[in-house]
C-alpha cells in the first residue's frame, strides 16, 4: 500500500547530543547517538523514530539496486541521484569494513531517494506497523552475534553519524524522524481480520520482541519463539487510509 517506505516491526530511535553554541541545527549536522533498545523511553518518549531494522522488514525490491548502484527506480518513480554518490560509497565501505550497519545504510538510501521526490516537507524512510503478537528474535542465539561485541552500539552510533554528515552535506538536513505509525487492531468477532490505521506516534513503551535463546518446536511454551506454523494463516487486513505522504504521488494506496 505504501511501497516507498521501509515497513517493519523493529523501529529504532536516535538522540541528538547538545549542539555546540557556535552551530545550530540549520547550519551543521547533529551528533547522533544510536538507541539500541527495542522500546522507547518510558519517561521521555521521542517525537518519533528514525530507523527500521531489517530483521522483519518489507521494502520494494528496487531499493536493493538503488542501495548498490544508485540511479532511478521505474517501479517507485524515485531516484538516488549522483549527488548522493559519496553517501552510497561511504555506506558500502563501512559495511565492508565493519560487517555491520547495512540496515542503517538502507534507511539513509531510502531517505536520499525520498529527498529527490519531495514537494513539501520532509518524509522519513521507516514506517512501523504495530504487530498483534510478540515477535521472536532469534538473533540472540549462539555466542557470535554482532550485538554481543562490546563495541556494537558505539559502532552503530559512528555509522549513523558518518552517514548523517554525508546526507547533510547534500540536503542540509539531518536524519529525518517518522512521526506516524500503522496501528493494528484485531477483529473481536473474526480473528482472521485486522484493521490497520495510520496514527500519530506517541511512544512505544512496551517491548514487542521476545529474545529467543532456544528454538521451541511444540508451540506450547512460547509462541514467539516457536517455529511451528501458526494456527491461522488466512489473515486479511482492512486498511483505513489517511494522508501520510503529503503531496507525494509516489506513495500509492
Amino acid at each position: 500500500a505504501l511501497p516507498i517506505y521501509l515497513v517493519g516491526v523493529s523501529p529504532r530511535w536516535v538522540d541528538a547530543q547538545a549542539t555546540p553554541a557556535f552551530a545550530s541545527r540549520a547550519t551543521a549536522p547533529q551528533d547522533l547517538v544510536y538507541g539500541y533498545r527495542s522500546e522507547d523511553d518510558t519517561a521521555n518518549p521521542h517525537e518519533g523514530y528514525s530507523l527500521m531494522l531489517t530483521r522483519a522488514m518489507m521494502m520494494h525490491r528496487d531499493y536493493l539496486r538503488l542501495y548498490t548502484c544508485g540511479g532511478t527506480s521505474e517501479g517507485l518513480n524515485l531516484t538516488v541521484s549522483n549527488r548522493f554518490d559519496q553517501l552510497r560509497s561511504l555506506i558500502l565501505s563501512i559495511v565492508e569494513a565493519e560487517f555491520n550497519c547495512e540496515d542503517i545504510g538502507m534507511n539513509f538510501i531510502v531517505n536520499a531517494a525520498m529527498d529527490t521526490a519531495l514537494s513539501h516537507g520532509q518524509q522519513a524512510a521507516p514506517l512501523f506497523v504495530r504487530p498483534l503478537h510478540k515477535i521472536g528474535d532469534f538473533g540472540k542465539m549462539g555466542h557470535t552475534g554482532l550485538h554481543q561485541k562490546k563495541s556494537h552500539v558505539a559502532t552503530r552510533s559512528d555509522c549513523v553519524n558518518q552517514m548523517n554528515r554525508a546526507l547533510w552535506r547534500v540536503t542540509g538536513r539531518n536524519l529525518p524522524v517518522q512521526t506516524k505509525l500503522v496501528d493494528t487492531v484485531a477483529n473481536r468477532q473474526n480473528k482472521s481480520l485486522a484493521a490497520l490505521s495510520v496514527r500519530q506516534y506517541y511512544g512505544l513503551t512496551s517491548r514487542l520482541h521476545k529474545d529467543c535463546f532456544a528454538t521451541v518446536y511444540d508451540g506450547t511454551s512460547d509462541e514467539a519463539c516457536s517455529w511451528r506454523v501458526p494456527r491461522r494463516i488466512d489473515y486479511a487486513g482492512t486498511y483505513f487510509t489517511t494522508k501520510l505522504c503529503g503531496n507525494m504521488s509516489h506513495c500509492g494506496v
